[in-house]
């Protein structure tokens, strides 16, 4: 009776391991492929708008909202749109979403809405529109869901976290609540500073990614 080459098989195994871990990675939304961080989507209501944790969940919310129905509504028509009229198509889809979005946003929240509420169509026309526009297939039911809702959460993630940072940073507060005499950082608040506290966030997640691939990608190793 032949001997099985087990050397072949583990290394049949782990390609298999590899080919699903490079899978996974290519489907990760939050942390991997982060829409903010690691594409550089939708940076401009972050850094102008996201100044407190509050404003961040309204932006948050927003995101979420939108992102999903927009993009299982954009593949179950990808093929019925020609190209040349895609963006066009999609822009009016994320209108007629955004719409009673920002209706409901503005009755929830009251006046803090207004001064989030003009950076909600850029958050969305950013991360969304341009995203279904360049993609000329379906994807399939489940796996457009997944990744609308992984990448809606990435983008809620990022916002709500920046904005507590510059809340607690720029006026010693979360949510309003005193944690601090004054601001740790006032710069935070403002724009300028939201673009040193998203880049640092930015480099730090990056890093932290960087950092589990190398674990993924070397079978659980870490060593040089």
């Amino acid at each position: 009776m032949a001997k099985r080459d087990s050397s072949n098989d583990s290394f049949v195994s782990r390609s298999r391991l590899m080919l699903n871990a490079e899978e996974a990675q290519k489907n990760d939304f939050i942390f991997f492929n982060n829409a903010v961080l690691g594409q550089g989507l939708a940076l401009t209501p972050v850094i102008a708008a996201a100044t407190t944790l509050k404003n961040a969940v309204i932006l948050a919310i927003a995101a979420v909202v939108l992102i999903i129905p927009a993009r299982i509504l954009g593949d179950a028509t990808v093929g019925w749109i020609k190209t040349r009229l895609r963006i066009i198509f999609y822009a009016v889809l994320s209108a007629l979403l955004l719409i009673p979005d920002m209706f409901f946003l503005s009755k929830w929240f009251g006046g803090s809405f207004i001064s989030v509420g003009i950076y909600v169509p850029l958050l969305f026309v950013d991360g969304v529109v341009t995203w279904r526009a360049s993609v000329a297939q379906r994807e399939g039911a489940r796996h457009v869901f997944r990744n609308a809702f992984s990448t809606a959460i990435g983008y809620a993630s990022v916002i709500c976290i920046i904005g507590a940072i510059r809340e607690i940073l720029g006026k010693g507060t979360i949510w309003g609540v005193r944690l601090f005499q004054g601001p740790l950082f006032s710069a935070a608040s403002v724009i300028p500073g939201g673009f040193l506290v998203t880049a640092l966030v930015a480099a730090c997640w990056q890093s932290i990614s960087s950092f589990f691939k190398k674990i993924i990608f070397a079978g659980g190793k870490t060593g040089g």
